[in-house]
């Protein structure tokens, strides 16, 4: 039980090559259909479609909460911090990450879009004092 969370790891870094590999059947296809000239990804000034902006600020996005995610289950594994509060969160965090990129590529919705992020967050801060008392009062 105690490395379970860091199943996740891989399971996570799939999820962002799989984002990573769209984007860039994404990017592809822009050039192949002359939407976008090949020199815009030279330094990403000049003319875009809304499409590939949307799916270059969401890959960006899993740089910033899912990093801190990976952080803590790693932390947790090593530490021996593990417990079964811990992998329910951390299952339900990834589960709130793919409804944010359902929604983020899917229909946009900003409402949904926002109640998978805020719930994301806030699972990392119950998680963050979940590690940090789980190793001070060991």
């Amino acid at each position: 039980m105690k490395t379970a969370v860091l199943i996740l790891v891989p399971i996570y870094i799939s999820y962002i090559a799989i984002i990573g590999v769209v984007m860039f059947l994404k990017r592809y296809k822009a050039i192949k259909t002359r939407e976008v000239k090949l020199k815009y990804f030279k330094d990403y000034v000049g003319e875009s479609t809304y499409e590939l902006e949307i799916f270059n600020n969401h890959f960006n996005n899993q740089f910033q909460l899912p990093l801190i995610f990976l952080i803590l289950c790693v932390a947790q594994g090593l530490s021996d911090s593990v417990s079964l509060t811990t992998c329910v969160l951390s299952y339900v965090f990834v589960i709130c990450r793919f409804f944010h990129t359902f929604f983020h590529l899917g229909s946009n919705k900003l409402v949904f879009r926002a109640i998978s992020y805020v719930l994301g967050a806030l699972i990392l801060v119950v998680l963050s004092f979940n590690f940090f008392f789980s190793v001070a009062f060991s």
